[in-house]
């Protein structure tokens, strides 16, 4: 989802959450957006157009054209190449996938994601609670997506989603902890821009303690913008590099180390990545496989497995507006501006093109969120 679409199905798009990203909430949204089209068009092709290339500019389409037929609208240059294709492929791919066998596919082999629920009435550290009920932070941050923090929302209810067996441990340690030692940090909104060195005297702490713990850059916070305080021993808390680390897992085998493990009868991928405090993302990523078979060697990553490649490439550009994207065979302007929640629009402009050559380097507008 665009985010103003989102937001029309109840999707939450702010500091805290980016609950498009959220499994759940964003499979809801999309089925209820799709009926919602289905119900305008009267038609499920132009419905899956719509959905592609927003109702609006269907409409427009149908009401240039003076035709409700998908296909003869396709033969216009109204609508972009993507939304002409997106139909076809569609049905294709539906096609196929109910018909496996006869397209010579075979039936994936696919683990069940198995979670339990809490809700959270007030602000949780996630690095707190990881070490008080030995959930691994890795886990929480796979299992909730939609978080943009390593604090749940203050202002609001969270609902997190933690592994099978750990609902009991969590609901103990929100009973037994009170608020403070769960959060561990202050929570500073300022009402109009501050300098990041009056918020440090105002704490009694050093502006680069500030900056850091934040990931902050500028020295100046616009009103409205919460900046995380570090109260108290900050040993337990992760700073926001640290945890871009662990959700990263990408591995460097230059500067990592593997260890081996022979998968046996009743291993799943979910319990030799539990054991050895890795993710199943990764062991399937390292090892290139899909699903386990028994006597199989795996390949093992350790915590050292830690990229600095991504770190550096993410940073490089930080302080420019803008992300810069090699084209690659397949990609379209509209096809990018949906991976970077930007516009099509603005691509174009910056970029003075409509036109993508694979190899070629081009701006990205950095999203506002």
């Amino acid at each position: 989802f665009m985010e103003s679409t989102g937001r029309l199905y109840g999707l939450k798009v702010n500091y805290w959450v980016d609950e498009r990203k959220d499994f759940e909430k964003s499979t809801d949204a999309a089925a209820k957006h799709l009926k919602d089209l289905y119900e305008k068009f009267g038609d499920w092709n132009l419905a899956l157009a719509a959905y592609n290339a927003g109702a609006g500019r269907i409409q427009r389409a149908i009401d240039k054209f003076n035709s409700e037929d998908y296909f003869e609208l396709t033969g216009y240059k109204h609508l972009a190449e993507e939304t002409k294709d997106y139909v076809p492929k569609y049905f294709a791919l539906m096609k196929i996938h109910k018909n496996l066998l006869r397209y010579g596919f075979k039936f994936p082999e696919v683990e069940p994601l198995v979670y339990e629920k809490v809700d959270l009435n007030f602000p949780v550290n996630l690095q707190v609670l990881s070490k008080i009920t030995g959930i691994e932070m890795n886990e929480i941050i796979e299992l909730n997506p939609s978080l943009r923090r390593w604090v749940t929302p203050p202002n609001d209810t969270f609902t997190l989603k933690i592994p099978l067996g750990y609902k009991e441990k969590v609901e103990l340690a929100l009973k037994e902890y009170y608020p403070e030692e769960l959060l561990q940090v202050k929570i500073y909104t300022p009402k109009k821009r501050e300098r990041i060195v009056d918020i440090a005297k105002k704490y009694k702490i050093s502006p680069s303690q500030i900056t850091s713990f934040n990931g902050i850059k500028k020295q100046i916070v616009r009103a409205g913008f919460p900046v995380l305080i570090p109260v108290g021993s900050t040993k337990t808390l992760v700073t926001p590099d640290k945890l871009d680390e662990v959700t990263k897992n990408v591995v460097d085998r230059e500067t990592g180390s593997i260890k081996t493990y022979v998968v046996k009868k009743g291993d799943t991928l979910f319990s030799i990545a539990k054991k050895h405090k890795t993710t199943v993302d990764t062991i399937k990523r390292v090892n290139n496989i899909k699903a386990l078979k028994v006597g199989m060697t795996l390949e093992i990553p350790t915590k050292k497995y830690v990229s600095k490649t991504v770190k550096k490439d993410r940073n490089k550009n930080s302080k420019s507006k803008f992300l810069l994207h090699t084209v690659k065979k397949g990609d379209t302007i509209y096809k990018l501006a949906n991976k970077y929640d930007t516009k099509p629009d603005y691509i174009i402009k910056i970029n003075k093109t409509k036109t993508l050559i694979p190899g070629k380097t081009i701006k990205i507008p950095r999203s506002n969120i």
